[in-house]
């Protein structure tokens, strides 16, 4: 499965995927506040471990959300450990010291190599409240980054244009939204597809040079953004000629409603955040 297919819905019937779209879009918006608010680690964990256990109740398979618990790692790797050797303040904790002044990596004279590290100013530290405060930094991406995907995946693009326009946005708005969580995965698809077609051909960017791989991608983008701009173009006319924005109101094929469940999670996620908000 490609990665195109981590942002494409997938049909089921389960209960996240039978909720009112507006009703998933508030849990949302929600959630996010909860992110902003919650400021510890114990918190943020609670928070993603609750986001995450909704996601997997949507039943997707794994094939669909391998890369999203792939990047998990990376996003806590790259965002506490950033944190933790760049983080800056006046009352800082060294939890330890990376680089010496003399060179010494991790406090051993590694001969070649601290000959070398010397030439750095100053030592690398890694600290502490760096560590932490990047540790709720990627928690709350994680969460985020796992509710807005939990969303997409279970949700089909024209009702989360329904859901828009019920909240009073404009139309060309909501349009535009739906648009694009619609075609990004057609966009990767056809990178995708264009370095196969180059391989099946014989062309390989690894047998070339710095300077030739740069000259072959870019003549791969230039053909790309034709076909995007070839379509957008005949997307522009599609649309033009079905009417749109001819009429000030418009009819859904599907008309929803607020159902009972609808109903509980709304009460529930409103009763937690009104809880937050008073504990804060």
């Amino acid at each position: 499965m490609p990665i195109s297919g981590l942002f494409k819905t997938y049909e089921s019937d389960t209960f996240l995927h039978k909720l009112d779209p507006r009703t998933k879009l508030i849990c949302l918006m929600i959630i996010s506040i909860f992110a902003v608010l919650l400021a510890t680690v114990g918190q943020l964990i609670c928070l993603f471990f609750g986001v995450f256990a909704l996601h997997l109740c949507a039943k997707i398979p794994l094939t669909r959300t391998k890369y999203l618990y792939l990047s998990y790692p990376f996003i806590f790797l790259l965002v506490a450990l950033g944190q933790g050797l760049f983080f800056w303040g006046s009352q800082v904790k060294p939890l330890f010291t990376i680089i010496t002044p003399e060179g010494f990596l991790f406090g051993w004279d590694i001969p070649l190599l601290s000959a070398w590290l010397k030439i750095f100013p100053g030592e690398v530290v890694f600290y502490k409240e760096g560590f932490f405060y990047g540790l709720v930094q990627a928690l709350r991406t994680a969460t985020l980054l796992t509710a807005g995907l939990t969303l997409a995946l279970t949700t089909h693009p024209i009702q989360i244009l329904y859901a828009l326009r019920k909240f009073r946005l404009p139309f060309e708005l909501c349009f535009l939204i739906s648009m694009s969580l619609r075609f990004i995965p057609q966009i990767m698809d056809e990178i995708r597809e264009n370095f196969r077609a180059q391989k099946a051909r014989g062309f390989t960017l690894k047998q070339l040079s710095l300077k030739d791989k740069l000259l072959a991608t870019s003549q791969i983008c230039d053909t790309l953004i034709l076909r995007w701009i070839q379509g957008v173009r005949d997307m522009a006319l599609a649309i033009d000629l079905r009417g749109f924005r001819l009429h000030p109101t418009r009819t859904y094929i599907e008309e929803h409603f607020f159902q009972k469940r609808d109903q509980v999670v709304l009460g529930i996620s409103f009763i937690f955040l009104i809880l937050i908000i008073v504990i804060h």
